[in-house]
């Protein structure tokens, strides 16, 4: 049985059990089986409920994001001889030696154009 297996919220009289202490306590004679008894029975009225992980949210927004992406945007964007693609070109090649070239021309694409995104998906359809 694990340490943090349940804790107790006394003001609002519940026992919050983890999934895996649950199905443990669901064999009988085993130490989580014999807790939750003794929960219950100096718990009478607390209501137990198994406690729900917090959904993850994505760590990239920008997972799809690449360079080929990136310059087809900044071609439909400013045209396909605009400076903006030379300077693109330019901060690509500074990039070489930076400790993380992709994070570096990421930030100078996003700092430049986030705010033309209207959700994080609008990169992908390029």
């Amino acid at each position: 049985m694990k340490r943090n297996a349940y804790t107790i919220d006394h003001l609002n009289a519940t026992v919050t059990v983890t999934k895996s202490f649950l199905k443990e306590a669901g064999v009988i004679g085993s130490p989580a089986y014999n807790e939750m008894l003794r929960l219950r029975r100096e718990l009478p009225q607390y209501e137990i409920s198994v406690h729900e992980a917090k959904k993850r949210t994505s760590d990239k927004p920008y997972g799809n994001l690449t360079y080929k992406k990136m310059e087809a945007y900044i071609s439909a964007k400013e045209g396909k001889k605009s400076s903006v693609l030379e300077e693109f070109e330019k901060v690509q090649a500074l990039a070489k030696v930076q400790r993380n070239p992709f994070q570096y021309v990421k930030e100078w694409f996003l700092n430049r154009y986030e705010n033309d995104f209207v959700t994080n998906r609008d990169i992908n359809t390029f």
